[in-house]
């Protein structure tokens, strides 16, 4: 074979592996990178979520409710103030239909479906994630209970079921205590710095029985001295696969 075709064959070869090598490496880095900010961009917005709220807009009653946070709110007023809102716009000829309110530091979203209407209570002003959640969330409450609806007889217990969905849509069980499914088995399929993090996780563990995501970020930040970003992005790869899951 001419020497130049082997020359040639050798440098493609080890091109390839080299791009290969560096694909892995610094690819799936950033890919994690990314996949961490988004993490904490996630939690963030869990943090501002207050109350999730599902009304009957035929008679204007709530009939589910989801608090998260230690804020208690009446639903009951809510969708009364609410209802008499969109009476009011309707009475005066406004156009268009009520989606966001403002009272304070709170802000609340609004999206129609064709029999009820959801309702999100935020802190402070909510991201396009929890816009977007609430939208997908509605839609699939009103699909999920299509035929209870139309011939609603005004008993809520049907929609109890919902807590599901919201899960699902807001993705929700970032933000519920957590606890550690490991014990000390595949060591080897860890580097050393994932063992570190399930070692303290464990830790918190047994002193709380659970822990919350922010709070074990801040003891591993305070341990191992490592910058956030990458604990977080550490913590991500391991609820990803298993290691730490949601006790609700």
């Amino acid at each position: 074979m001419n020497p130049l075709i082997w020359i040639v064959s050798i440098a493609f070869v080890a091109i390839c592996v080299l791009l290969i090598i560096y694909f892995k490496k610094y690819y799936g880095r950033a890919i994690r990178r990314v996949n961490a900010a988004h993490f904490k961009s996630q939690i963030g917005d869990l943090s501002n979520l207050s109350h999730i709220l599902v009304i009957y807009k035929q008679s204007g009653i709530a009939i589910f409710s989801q608090t998260f946070g230690y804020e208690y709110l009446d639903p009951t007023l809510l969708s009364g103030l609410l209802e008499a809102m969109n009476i009011m716009g309707t009475h005066v000829g406004a156009k268009g239909k009520l989606r966001r309110l403002e009272y304070e530091q709170y802000q609340i979203l609004i999206r129609e479906a064709r029999w009820v209407r959801g309702v999100v209570m935020c802190r402070e002003r909510p991201s396009a994630f929890l816009e977007d959640s609430l939208t997908v969330f509605i839609k699939r409450f009103e699909n999920k209970f299509a035929g209870t609806l139309m011939e609603w007889t005004g008993d809520i217990t049907k929609f109890q079921t919902a807590v599901e969905l919201v899960d699902d849509c807001f993705n929700t069980a970032l933000i519920y205590p957590m606890t550690v499914m490991w014990e000390d088995q595949n060591p080897e399929d860890l580097s050393d710095i994932e063992l570190k993090v399930l070692e303290i996780a464990k830790e918190a563990c047994l002193e709380k029985e659970s822990f919350l995501i922010p709070d074990l970020l801040k003891i591993l930040t305070n341990r191992l001295k490592k910058s956030p970003n990458r604990l977080l992005s550490i913590i991500y790869d391991l609820h990803r696969r298993q290691y730490f899951i949601s006790l609700t």
